[in-house]
């Protein structure tokens, strides 16, 4: 079935290719830009390669014709298909044109191809770029649009899970506090040291099963249901009644 959808995608890119037709409709010229970004996404070979070219067109050119507005995005998207920690050139011209462009639908444009890096480094660095001064907070959700690779990142990075960003938040409201919130905000800064214990719970487990090659845990569990997980595993191994982890290792756990 994807299969299926894919090839009725490269059929219409074939029907209506990467330039304006002569007589073509405004919903052709729409919808080439939605192919394009489509088979982008998708890692199709031959439109990552035009779109590189294209791209490098408007990079040495911006009033190119071979990158009107209409397939900016794709071509956008493709080039962050190919970005990585080794490669990161696309990533750091589009941070450029961002910075140069004052039209809101450009700024649009790129933070909603940032994120659909497959790297997720890259995608870490979009969305500390996207929570900058550099952004303005109502366009942040835009560079959420993360690849499915980057989905954890995005998430771990949503979900604030540390101490620090405990104490931030606390401190941010500690002079802000109304009181008909004081009870939400204190359950909401709670829930947040909560996750910021099960990270470093989880980090922790790791290593220990790391270093007994015992295989770790899947989450999402409790830290309970982990430690008897491990209890069990610890168990099966060594045949004895009561083997978690040695007494130096339980004390390093305040460490992590």
């Amino acid at each position: 079935m994807m299969e299926a959808k894919h090839q009725a995608i490269q059929d219409l890119d074939e029907m209506l290719g990467w330039d304006p037709i002569q007589g073509e409709s405004h919903l052709d010229a729409m919808l080439r830009g939605e192919i394009l970004t489509a088979l982008a996404v998708f890692g199709h070979d031959p439109t990552l390669n035009e779109a590189s070219k294209r791209f490098h067109a408007f990079v040495d050119d911006r009033n190119t014709p071979l990158l009107p507005s209409d397939i900016r995005k794709a071509a956008y998207m493709a080039v962050m298909q190919r970005v990585s920690t080794s490669n990161r050139s696309g990533f750091e011209y589009l941070l450029r044109f961002y910075g140069e462009t004052d039209l809101s639908q450009e700024r649009t444009r790129i933070l909603s191809s940032l994120a659909s890096c497959p790297d997720p480094n890259i995608v870490l660095e979009v969305l500390n770029f996207v929570s900058s001064s550099e952004v303005r907070s109502q366009d942040a959700v835009f560079g959420l649009a993360v690849s499915k690779e980057g989905r954890e990142t995005a998430w771990t990075w949503l979900k604030f899970a540390s101490f620090e960003k405990a104490k931030e938040v606390e401190e941010f409201f500690a002079s802000r506090t109304i009181s008909s919130v004081a009870r939400t905000l204190k359950q909401s800064i709670e829930r947040v040291n909560v996750n910021a214990k099960r990270a470093r719970f989880k980090k922790y487990v790791a290593a220990a099963c790391a270093a007994e090659s015992i295989p770790s845990p899947l989450y999402p569990k409790s830290n309970m249901a982990i430690a008897h997980e491990l209890d069990k595993q610890v168990r099966m191994k060594y045949s004895v009644s009561y083997r978690v982890l040695s007494i130096h290792k339980l004390d390093a756990l305040d460490k992590v």
